[in-house]
């Protein structure tokens, strides 16, 4: 999981303002204070990794539509990844 925390910490340092989700085979996730505006938000479960420090929360791709929706109702903005391996 290291490298995808390292991409997301990239990823967020260029959306500082946005809540950044990344889908990984049709899961999308998201991390530390983005997983807990988006589970606060969203009713997501939320998960620390204790092992490597950092909090998880994500859905499976069908949800991202309702949840996009949601986001913006709450006025929040959403940078959105998807990985085409």
């Amino acid at each position: 999981m290291g490298n995808l925390i390292n991409d997301y910490n990239r990823i967020k340092k260029s959306f500082p303002n946005y809540t950044v989700w990344m889908n990984i085979n049709g899961f999308v996730q998201t991390f530390n204070g983005d997983a807990k505006i988006t589970s606060s938000i969203c009713e997501t479960e939320i998960v620390y990794r204790n092992d490597e420090e950092y909090y998880v929360t994500g859905f499976k791709e069908n949800k991202l539509n309702d949840f996009l929706k949601t986001m913006i109702r709450h006025k929040k903005k959403v940078a959105y990844l998807k990985n085409e391996e």
